[in-house]
């Protein structure tokens, strides 16, 4: 139990009862809280919750029977371990004091001795009881925070660190999931695979630091034309980006290309030393998959792949689309 002394409520219409009682806990170190009948019982339980009740059965206007049928209708008092004492000792009494959600029946008059381990037992029990709760609310909280804690850390596991868009293994997975997907649905899945033109010269130019805010830029564009929530912008190995669209076909794809295309263009991050213009561009690279039969992920990205390099061959800072569906 804790350190402060439990409170112990007797009720009793008789006064002598009430004083012999009283006397018998104080000893004990009990704080003691006392009313004469039910309606006062219940008036001090408004105010205070006592750890043990001490509740006479024949009482006038409000019955022992009646309070303990309140307390338990209450989750506030439900819990509040209530010990019938009364001088009826029929067998159907005491079974309906207990039916009623007491814990215990004392008859009178009673034992000292008895009556004392009987309150100290049901006090030890209510307080092992909230000391039980207490622990497993704590250890439901624990799990609480330690779930999240695990969905923050995948959550990080599948962002790229420097620019916080989905990562290569992310995208792995996603592509693979999409895949079959659009097998199952028969529906259209497109890919954007994306390059930074001459981004070397750039690092060359500008410096390393320059360059990491340079791909964050990049890629805040590319995540911003993503606005669908099954969109995914990822980072696929260094300066190159991917871009999965489920249910999109060519003409989509190509809007969406075109969108980050005039972002960039807009952004006019500067890039004296390209051959290409004098700001950072990139080239892209679309393929699109529509078929109800094997899905081969792998032919799949080959393909955006191969429009990429297209790409970069008719001159960079274009956009190439596969030459036909797969």
């Amino acid at each position: 139990m804790t350190n402060e002394s439990p409170l112990i409520l007797i009720v009793d219409d008789n006064p002598e009862n009430i004083q012999f009682l009283g006397n018998l806990l104080v000893q004990q170190q009990y704080e003691l809280g006392v009313a004469l009948n039910g309606i006062e019982a219940l008036k001090f339980i408004e105010h205070r919750l006592p750890d043990l009740i001490l509740l006479d059965i024949m009482m006038p206007n409000m019955g022992g029977f009646e309070v303990c049928k309140h307390l338990k209708h209450s989750s506030l008092t439900n819990n509040i371990p209530v010990i019938f004492i009364s001088a009826k000792v029929e067998t159907e009494d005491i079974i309906q004091g207990l039916e009623m959600g007491g814990v215990d029946y004392v008859k009178k008059p009673f034992n000292s001795a008895e009556l004392l381990l009987r309150v100290k037992t049901h006090l030890e029990l209510k307080f092992n009881r909230e000391t039980l709760e207490k622990e497993i609310l704590k250890r439901i909280d624990i799990q609480k925070a330690l779930e999240k804690a695990n969905n923050e850390l995948q959550q990080l596991s599948n962002l790229d660190g420097l620019t916080k868009i989905a990562n290569r293994r992310r995208f792995d997975i996603a592509i693979k999931e999409e895949g079959d997907r659009a097998k199952r649905e028969n529906m259209p899945l497109s890919l954007i695979m994306c390059d930074v033109d001459h981004f070397k010269i750039y690092n060359d130019t500008y410096g390393h630091q320059m360059g990491d805010t340079c791909l964050q830029k990049i890629a805040e564009v590319i995540s911003v034309a993503c606005q669908r929530p099954g969109d995914i912008a990822a980072r696929y190995g260094g300066e190159e980006f991917a871009i999965i669209l489920p249910n999109t076909d060519p003409i989509g794809a190509l809007n969406i290309a075109d969108t980050i295309n005039n972002a960039l263009t807009l952004l006019n991050i500067k890039h004296n030393q390209s051959p290409v213009a004098p700001f950072v561009t990139i080239s892209m690279g679309i393929a699109t998959l529509v078929t109800s039969g094997e899905v081969v992920i792998d032919r799949f990205i080959h393909r955006a792949d191969k429009a990429l390099y297209c790409a970069k061959k008719r001159g960079r800072n274009c956009i190439v689309e596969a030459l036909h569906e797969i």
